[in-house]
């Protein structure tokens, strides 16, 4: 637990510091929407292994600018990911794993916007969040014999996550964000074997294709476009 207070820590740490730097013309405005990643492969070898999946994730979100600079809000998620492996190596019948899995989960976020004129900024958001998931796994062997699982997981996570806006216009920002810093605390209880029940963390430094989100927001409210252009 002491990586997940620290992780807390410098993240507001992190954006107090900014927060003292941002002006507060801005203070009022809000916005809504959210974003949005998909994820698919397949694969197959020359040793007849198939492998394949299939995902996505999408997370609406809701927030308020505090400061010209900094916003505050909350986000809903849900994912859902199946996928499957087969094997011939040795002989008929095949080899065959298939997993499939829901998450829901809820966060409170803080946003940092470095503006750059009136059309693009850097963002940096820092989330605190709860997630509930359901996975279940069928085996089968190649003694044609099928077991299957079924578990629950309850996760709390600090995630801080990069990314840039780009302003269409005045009141559509498109959003895009690639890797994540995260830490999570989760616990396990598996419905058919409870030796597989347990409490495990880990932290974790994610810059692959599964970070990549694209995302739109609405920004309505008081202030007008222009107060974008306002130096830092």
């Amino acid at each position: 637990m002491k990586a997940k207070a620290i992780i807390i820590a410098c993240t507001i740490i992190l954006f107090g510091f900014l927060e003292t730097q941002a002006q507060t013309t801005y203070k009022g405005r809000m916005f809504v929407g959210g974003n949005l990643s998909i994820t698919s492969l397949s694969n197959s070898t020359i040793d007849s292994t198939k492998t394949s999946s299939i995902g996505f994730s999408i997370t609406p979100n809701y927030g308020v600018f505090v400061s010209r600079s900094f916003a505050v809000g909350a986000m809903l998620n849900y994912s859902y990911n199946s996928s499957k492996y087969e094997s011939n190596t040795f002989a008929p019948p095949t080899y065959k794993q298939k997993q499939l899995s829901n998450v829901y989960g809820i966060a409170a976020f803080g946003r940092y916007y470095k503006f750059f004129g009136d059309k693009f900024a850097l963002i940096v958001t820092g989330n605190v969040g709860y997630s509930y998931g359901q996975n279940s796994k069928s085996i089968t062997g190649y003694n044609s014999v099928t077991t299957k699982t079924n578990s629950r997981s309850h996760d709390i996570s600090v995630v801080i996550t990069p990314g840039v806006v780009y302003f269409i216009s005045p009141k559509f920002g498109l959003e895009t964000s690639f890797g994540q810093v995260s830490y999570d605390y989760i616990m396990t209880k598996d419905e058919r074997n409870s030796s597989n029940n347990g409490v495990n963390s880990n932290f974790r430094l994610n810059f692959g294709l599964t970070s990549l989100r694209f995302g739109l927001n609405y920004y309505f409210g008081k202030g007008k476009a222009k107060e974008a252009k306002a130096t830092e």
